[in-house]
């Protein structure tokens, strides 16, 4: 069966009072990645609120997987962040990595994982010749309309994105964005083959009563807008797993 994992960065106040709601509702998993020293109060996030550790608790015990994002949230990710973060956030058996800024994990990275027996560190395409070619596309798109475009970033977010065999310990995932559609990330499900795996990234789930703007405001989704991706996954009976469980 299709698999989708559904992950959220930074711990921000709005996974546990929007997203988390809708996910019971439709019984999805998460994984919600934590940056130790935001919800400490040592470092300040670019975004008005940040999960405490009450609601970490609450998450954790309701079968939310509680993930690494580094203490510090910092673009040179080093083996002490990583463990800094580790060890604040020992209680809820970390075992996967999240690097900020969607880089590419550094040698001491691949250190940490292996003397601290993590399973996975999700990454993305940040700086790649691929994601250029999909930021063409997708412009194309919103001029043209064209369907062939269309399908064109569609075959390459596949091509990049979708697990195939879980051979490498480095996955990718797809940043969801604003001008993502629903849709759009349901139909790159469609065209995924039996037992293949996808990852997506969300940063905020806004209601209408959150008028802050933060740095990911272009990864900000709305209640709405979740709610009818979750139900079109529904739709299409896939696997909701956790990152620890790819």
């Amino acid at each position: 069966m299709k698999k989708v994992v559904l992950t959220f960065d930074d711990a921000r106040k709005d996974f546990v009072t929007n997203a988390f709601p809708l996910l019971n509702k439709y019984n999805f998993k998460a994984t919600l990645y934590v940056v130790g020293g935001y919800v400490e109060g040592f470092i300040e996030p670019d975004f008005s609120d940040v999960c405490t550790i009450k609601d970490i608790d609450l998450l954790f015990n309701n079968g939310i997987e509680i993930g690494n994002h580094t203490y510090s949230h910092g673009r040179l990710v080093s083996f002490n962040d990583l463990e800094k973060n580790h060890f604040f956030l020992k209680r809820y058996s970390p075992s996967t990595i999240a690097i900020p800024y969607y880089n590419m994990p550094s040698k001491e990275c691949i250190e940490f994982l292996s003397k601290y027996n993590y399973s996975y560190i999700r990454v993305g395409e940040k700086k790649s010749s691929f994601n250029l070619k999909r930021k063409i596309l997708s412009f194309l798109f919103l001029i043209t309309k064209n369907k062939k475009i269309h399908e064109a970033c569609l075959l390459l977010d596949k091509r990049k994105n979708v697990i195939k065999e879980k051979k490498h310990n480095i996955v990718n995932s797809i940043m969801v964005l604003d001008s993502h559609s629903p849709q759009y990330l349901v139909q790159l499900v469609k065209k995924m083959k039996k037992n293949d795996t996808i990852i997506f990234t969300f940063h905020s789930i806004k209601n209408k009563n959150d008028n802050f703007i933060d740095f990911y405001e272009q990864g900000s989704w709305s209640e709405e807008k979740f709610e009818l991706f979750l139900k079109l996954l529904k739709e299409q009976k896939v696997t909701s797993i956790r990152m620890k469980d790819l």
